[in-house]
């Protein structure tokens, strides 16, 4: 899905994918009603985000159960501010990415906990050379 805010018309992506397509937040608005939604206002949010002073709806809370007993809070953002939450994401991604050093794993696209594992346990049987390029560790000494 491209993201274009230079665009006057919403960017793709308003399909869900499988059981997204409840309700969220405080609007009580479906995810299948979010392109007609956009169709009619995306001029005035658009506005709104150009200039700065876009608000995003409060949260649903909804009080989910623990594994422990008790429960905790949950915030479910409605479906306008969540899809906004994603264009951006996505722009942002595009800028920031490439400034990120390799070894950073934290909050990345593709990378989690268990990839840096993966690699840390690598390196310690070989080096790594970048560019995906690995060479055992007896023969890197030589």
């Amino acid at each position: 899905m491209g993201t274009d805010f230079q665009s006057n018309e919403p960017a793709g992506g308003t399909k869900a994918r499988g059981a997204q397509r409840r309700r969220a937040g405080d609007r009580g608005m479906t995810t299948d009603e979010l392109a007609d939604h956009l169709r009619e206002h995306w001029p005035g949010i658009r506005a709104r985000l150009d200039a700065g002073v876009y608000q995003p709806s409060p949260v649903k809370r909804t009080m989910i159960p623990k594994e422990s007993g008790g429960e905790r809070a949950l915030g479910i953002p409605t479906v306008l501010d969540r899809f906004i939450q994603q264009a951006l994401l996505q722009v942002l991604n595009d800028v920031f990415e490439p400034t990120f050093s390799d070894p950073s794993y934290g909050f990345r696209p593709n990378r989690s906990a268990r990839k840096r594992y993966e690699r840390r346990a690598a390196t310690s049987r070989g080096v790594y050379l970048g560019s995906g390029t690995w060479t055992s560790r007896s023969s890197s000494t030589r």
